[in-house]
């Protein structure tokens, strides 16, 4: 029986991957949005931005905390709003890196003949 890292490869039935974080760094990609933001509207700090993201109680996918920033940094945003949160989607999704050797660990167990299963908790919008 072939082994595998020392793993008879007959033994995984199939493996399971999270996305996000896993897979692909999307906090990167979240901190590029963010910059694109700030950058666009000519105020505040990125780094502010993406902590909203993590510390308020909206959730760290959703857009509105980019709303609460808005008013933090004292700009309306019924102006800016739709406009920074259709950058910012846009602007992450095209940024998503995929880690080193995502790739490679892919193309080998397809070699292998493993299932591969991915993963997310994502709302299916995103």
């Amino acid at each position: 029986m072939s082994q595998t890292c020392g793993i008879e490869n007959r033994s995984i039935k199939c493996v399971f991957f999270d996305m996000d974080n896993t897979l692909f760094d999307f906090v990167h990609a979240k901190m590029i949005a963010c910059r694109s933001i700030v950058e666009h509207i000519g105020k505040g700090d990125p780094d502010n931005l993406f902590q909203c993201f993590v510390t308020n109680n909206l959730g760290f996918e959703n857009p509105e905390n980019i709303k609460h920033y808005l008013k933090e940094i004292d700009l309306d945003p019924d102006i800016l709003y739709e406009e920074c949160r259709v950058m910012y989607e846009t602007k992450k999704v095209e940024d998503i890196p995929v880690y080193p050797f995502v790739e490679e660990t892919f193309s080998k167990l397809k070699s292998l003949g493993i299932p591969i299963v991915v993963v997310t908790d994502a709302h299916s919008s995103n």
